[in-house]
């Protein structure tokens, strides 16, 4: 690789054709000595060709392993996880798989277990709760995530949204990723924003006036 990006030089391009061509007038101009000290030239030859070839090994096996690891990350399953704004206080989760491979056996290890209305939470969502067993590349799955204003009204608004994940691949090799989202960054893209932030007052005014008691 530092091979690649040292040929992409222009400059060392151009310092390497000019040290070539020196080297070229220099054997010219001394041909004679050459001629009459072949064996030790020959010696040293045999010297540089075998560093130069040792060398070129060393290159095509830092080239076969960097290929072999770009080749292997195409092949590993990866997915995101997005929320999508429906409205001024409503999200749904997204899921997707964005590699070019098929996930296996998604299990969610941990996530958020917040309200949606005064019934309903999102412990209950199917996908969440029992897991994802096929995702296809390109494949979402997709909820109602997060009632904002539900949120305000308990005080999680601010909380921290934590998943852990396992997942496979087709071959059953196991991996696990985890992601974090906090709910302030929500609330600065509601453009109903001052609504919540009357919950949030309405809330310490309540907290005031039952300590006062």
């Amino acid at each position: 690789m530092k091979v690649i990006i040292f040929l992409k030089n222009k400059f060392n391009i151009l310092l390497f054709l000019i040290w070539t061509i020196a080297v070229i007038i220099f054997c010219v101009h001394y041909w004679d000595f050459f001629k009459s000290n072949s064996a030790g030239i020959q010696a040293l030859t045999t010297l540089f060709l075998i560093i130069i070839t040792a060398y070129y090994t060393y290159f095509t096996y830092k080239m076969s392993v960097f290929m072999k690891l770009e080749l292997e990350n195409k092949f590993i399953p990866d997915f995101a996880i997005r929320f999508i704004n429906r409205n001024a206080s409503l999200f749904f989760i997204e899921i997707e798989n964005i590699s070019n491979v098929e996930i296996f056996e998604m299990q969610f290890k941990e996530f958020p277990d917040i309200p949606i209305t005064d019934k309903i939470r999102t412990s209950g969502i199917g996908f969440l709760k029992n897991g994802i067993s096929y995702l296809a590349p390109g494949q979402k799955y997709s909820a109602l995530f997060i009632n904002y204003v539900c949120l305000a009204e308990e005080n999680m608004n601010k909380d921290i949204l934590i998943f852990d994940i396992d997942f496979k691949n087709k071959e059953k090799k196991c991996f696990n990723k985890k992601f974090n989202f906090n709910l302030n960054m929500f609330k600065e893209i509601m453009p109903g924003s001052n609504i919540l932030d009357a919950f949030d007052l309405l809330n310490k005014n309540i907290e005031k006036i039952a300590k006062k008691k």
